[in-house]
């Protein structure tokens, strides 16, 4: 695993800085930092094309775009002279040093930086994690950006600046470091800065800057080590900042997703939930690295731009294809390669086939045997848009059969092919948190287990369920679980973890519903759930001025929780006073209520709000105890169903599997449907909540999926129900 302390550097007769590191075990081992660089051809000619367009109009008239491939090398030269230089900065070396190759993460992206005149323009693609790390780019251009992108590549001195930002495996240094982002006052910027009301679909840097302006986030940093160097400092301070910028961003993708929300205008960050992360010395991270450099213009490499240029008379449909896929051609030895059962999961190729008006059929097909991407262009079609098809096939190396995929209705000019479009299935859980010292010292957990759970939506093949148990000396804390389930993966997944203690009774916690991404973290079992209370009503002549909100907070029932010891009741409620702020132009106030995690009931709250025009009672409510923010105004209030599978005797039903799809309707308005799961055993209610406003009617539509061990789906469907209790019937019969 890469040490960023051993680092070392080199530069070359170019005046470029070359990165290396050692590894944190073998001082014999050594990881170069590769540099961002064109594609070539066979003739040393970059990936490079530039299309203008010949138009009546004059607005149009000279734009068009710009497509170029650049991926990550190490030329062997410089390997040559790292070799040399090793022995220099490192004489603990020793002899038959090694070079590996980076443990690159899922996730990685390019960034293309151009000036045209007026300052700075940045455009972000995804890069691989596999092969040489390809990404490409394709830049609608105006008929001054063409110029200024012709004059950079006609230029000697270096052309267009492109910086990869990747993460990769590494330990935590002698530093303890907590990452929380409050949701609850990103909320008050949003609904207080009309102009930001954006967090999905952003570019990195953009999500830094909300962070920032709204000062949602924290970061707290304990060194456990006198004085350590200034540049230990901010890589550990970079570090967390890029660190919580990537938790919020995928919070801020997973909530779009929930809700099937294809853009964020009318998305509300009180929709994703506050979280507190805390890392701690020797545990695992993702260690932020960022090759950067100044591709060659064209001039550099002694060629016209002409070659690389042409000129049509339409506009054109551009649609990019990647395939960020671990091949058999270029990626056999790469250590982050997918292995199932001691065997690693390789392709052969990938034939995709893109449907588009206009697009000739001899040239709507592209076969992929390594990582790249390949660029599909036909005349712009005004009637049909921007929105084209995709199917693809995916032959394995030592996989039986093929995998077979089609997506339709894609508008974003780009589609990713990755792991799970061709049924590879990869999740690293790390238990480092759960393993922390806290309430149970006096019976200390000695393992972990997680039992995971993913069944296709739509009854393409059988489910696939694993576990895989971390005990307290393993090193790292961490497990994985991999599977090639030979169909494109489409849904979420759960898990339950178990915590077995010192004493041997067990606990198992509800099921985290609806996952995604390949790292989960699993926190302690009495870890806290942060819940959002807020008070965000818009000021208008028409109410009466808010003076006061108190708000009382408990849960329907207790459970029995390790190391939790009181769980606020009816009885015995948690009370909030929420004051509202001078916002302008809004009524505004928050608080936290701290629950718990694993707590398996809803919550239940009531409340009061006092106006100058007098008191209005609110009375129980009842939310998930997953809902991220539970909104507090005069009108707005929850329906909560319980979904039960207590008719459900999992030793006799010929399913393993099962799945509810709730979706509700609001005032005659159908809202995003929701969903939860159950596999083999699980017996817990699972709870949907969807607000409304006071006076609306809300019913709901159901459908319960019936799994068979084969992967066949049974279904039971129903309309317009409005009982808080869905009983799931336990068959079909």
């Amino acid at each position: 695993m890469l040490d960023y302390n051993r680092k070392g550097i080199l530069q070359d007769q170019t005046g470029y800085t070359w990165v290396f590191y050692g590894d944190n075990l073998k001082k014999n081992e050594f990881y170069i930092l590769p540099r961002p660089d064109f594609v070539y051809d066979s003739n040393g000619n970059p990936a490079l094309k530039l299309v203008t367009y010949s138009a009546d109009d004059p607005a149009a008239n000279g734009s068009g775009f710009c497509h170029f491939e650049v991926e990550l090398t190490v030329p062997p030269e410089i390997r040559t002279a790292v070799l040399n230089e090793i022995p220099k900065q490192f004489p603990d070396a020793g002899a038959g040093v090694v070079f590996n190759a980076l443990d690159y993460d899922p996730g990685a992206v390019a960034l293309l930086i151009l000036n045209d005149g007026s300052g700075p323009l940045e455009f972000q693609a995804p890069a691989s994690e596999f092969g040489a790390n390809a990404a490409s780019f394709t830049v609608d251009l105006t008929a001054k950006m063409m110029d200024t992108v012709k004059n950079i590549l006609a230029t000697p001195g270096g052309g267009f600046n492109i910086k990869y930002t990747m993460s990769v495996p590494a330990s935590m240094p002698a530093v303890n470091a907590t990452l929380s982002f409050d949701s609850s006052i990103a909320y008050q910027y949003q609904v207080t800065h009309a102009q930001h009301h954006t967090w999905g679909h952003d570019t990195p840097r953009s999500v830094q800057q909300y962070l920032t302006e709204s000062e949602s986030s924290k970061v707290d940093i304990k060194w456990g080590i006198k004085n350590p160097p200034q540049q230990l400092v901010d890589n550990v301070t970079n570090w967390a900042n890029q660190t919580l910028q990537t938790l919020v961003t995928a919070k801020v993708n997973e909530a779009l997703a929930i809700a099937n929300m294809q853009s964020s205008d009318s998305f509300k960050i009180s929709d994703v939930s506050s979280f507190t992360n805390t890392y701690i010395e020797n545990q695992v991270i993702s260690w932020w690295l960022y090759p950067q450099a100044s591709l060659p213009s064209l001039a550099d490499l002694r060629k016209d731009v002409a070659v690389f240029s042409s000129t049509v008379n339409t506009r054109q449909e551009t649609i990019t294809i990647y395939a960020h896929l671990p091949f058999s051609q270029d990626s056999q030895n790469a250590p982050n390669v997918p292995i199932e059962n001691s065997k690693p999961v390789l392709l052969d190729k990938v034939t995709v086939t893109v449907d588009y008006p206009g697009l000739n059929q001899a040239e709507a097909t592209h076969t992929f045997t390594q990582n790249g991407s390949h660029l599909f262009t036909a005349p712009f079609d005004p009637l049909h848009g921007d929105v084209f098809d995709l199917e693809y096939t995916a032959t394995f190396k030592d996989q039986p059969g093929q995998v077979t995929g089609k997506v339709t209705g894609i508008d974003q000019g780009e589609y990713s092919l990755v792991i799970e479009s061709v049924g590879i299935l990869t999740v690293t859980f790390d238990a480092h948190q759960a393993f922390m010292a806290g309430s149970q010292e006096d019976n200390p957990l000695e393992e972990v287990n997680i039992d995971f759970n993913y069944v296709d939506g739509i009854g393409l093949g059988a489910p696939m369920h694993q576990r895989a148990t971390i005990k307290k000396d393993d090193n790292p804390l961490q497990a994985g679980i991999t599977g090639y389930i030979g169909y494109p993966i489409n849904s979420p997944y759960t898990y339950t973890v178990t915590y077995v203690y010192n004493s041997g009774l067990p606990y198992t916690s509800p099921a985290f519903q609806n996952q995604n991404g390949f790292l989960q973290i699993i926190r302690k079992a009495d870890a806290v759930h942060e819940t959002n209370l807020i008070l965000a009503v818009q000021k208008d002549s028409k109410s009466p001025p808010i003076v006061d909100v108190v708000v009382d907070i408990w849960y329907q029932q207790e459970t029995s929780i390790p190391g939790v010891s009181e769980q606020p009741t009816h009885d015995s409620p948690s009370v909030f006073r929420l004051t509202p702020v001078g916002e302008p132009g809004w009524y505004y106030a928050q608080d936290t209520f701290l629950g718990f995690v694993n707590q398996i009931y809803p919550i239940i709250y009531s409340g009061t709000i006092d106006s100058l025009a007098g008191q209005i009672v609110i009375s129980a409510q009842k939310v998930a105890n997953t809902l991220p923010s539970i909104i507090i105004s005069p009108t707005q209030r929850y329906f909560t169903v319980e979904i039960s599978v207590d008719s459900i005797d999992w030793a006799t039903a010929k399913f393993t599997d099962l799945k509810a799809l709730i979706t509700p309707t609001v005032a005659g308005v159908k809202q995003a449907q929701q969903s939860c799961a159950w596999s083999k055993d699980d017996k817990s209610s699972n709870y949907v909540t969807v607000a409304y406003n006071e006076g609306q009617a809300v019913s709901y539509d159901w459908e319960i999926r019936y799994t068979s061990p084969g992967g066949a789906i049974s279904t039971l469907t129903g309309t317009g129900a409005t009982d808080i209790i869905l009983d799931v019937p336990a068959s079909l019969a």
